[in-house]
């Protein structure tokens, strides 16, 4: 179908392993059914950051995130989605989010720390929708240059898109999130080309959680600070370690914190 063309862009190439041990990543849970690399902190590990990449991107492009969070002490897991970098499946939004739940469930398998679901761009909405569907404690969100929802996204920015081409794969981070009592991180680039940046603070106008908002004025979709010494990672990584893990959203009702 023709929206699932355009939203996703998948290397064409397997990962190769050289690359992999190259970047000081190695792949998880094993090399021959991996469901993302992983990067384990020098020392013990105050928490697990499960990452979810954007559209065109892969598992490995996303190595930085292990260099700037491990050195804050998490380890971190870059998850790699169906029909990308070699792993078997196609790209649906079902697809990507179910698949994002059964590796949330098997890193609370392997590791006893908290887990934190990290997002950016379309792997925010993929991490949206792994937490409202989560069958294990999720301590927090991340959302980094997050949209709302992808078809209100495209009928307000684009309309001479028909609205049939987003009619499958939707990605309704609001609807997502609605229930989610645990705090939720957003940043957004405010001068985002790709997502634009009032679609992000929409969506974290809309959260009934503990939040906090990273907005970086200069920032495009590609050029917020990643730099692993930037402070704002910690920042993050300070805010959603204070609260104790959210409940799974088959465990009752949530509160909604202030």
């Amino acid at each position: 179908m023709l929206q699932r063309r355009v939203l996703y862009l998948p290397p064409s190439e397997p990962l190769r392993a050289a690359d992999v041990h190259a970047a000081g990543l190695e792949f998880w849970p094993g090399q021959a059914s991996f469901r993302g690399l992983l990067a384990q902190p020098d020392g013990p590990a105050r928490a697990t950051v499960l990452v979810f990449h954007g559209n065109a991107s892969s598992a490995l492009a996303r190595s930085y995130y292990a260099a700037a969070l491990g050195r804050l002490g998490l380890r971190v897991i870059l998850a790699e989605y169906p029909g990308y970098a070699g792993r078997p499946g196609t790209p649906t939004e079902a697809a990507l989010i179910a698949d994002g739940v059964a590796t949330l469930a098997r890193i609370s398998e392997d590791f006893a720390e908290p887990v934190i679901v990290w997002g950016e761009s379309l792997g925010a909405a993929v991490a949206a929708g792994v937490v409202a569907q989560a069958t294990v404690p999720v301590q927090a969100a991340v959302l980094v240059t997050p949209w709302a929802s992808l078809a209100r996204m495209v009928a307000r920015t684009l309309p001479v898109v028909p609205a049939a081409l987003v009619r499958r794969d939707r990605y309704d981070s609001t609807a997502y999130l609605a229930a989610f009592d645990g705090p939720i991180a957003v940043v957004i680039a405010g001068r985002d080309e790709v997502i634009p940046p009032d679609e992000g603070r929409r969506l974290y106008d809309a959260l009934a959680t503990r939040k906090r908002l990273w907005w970086f004025d200069e920032a495009s979709h590609n050029s917020w600070p990643a730099h692993p010494a930037a402070p704002w990672w910690n920042e993050v990584v300070s805010f959603v370690l204070e609260a104790p893990p959210a409940r799974p959203a088959g465990s009752g009702t949530a509160t909604d914190a202030p």
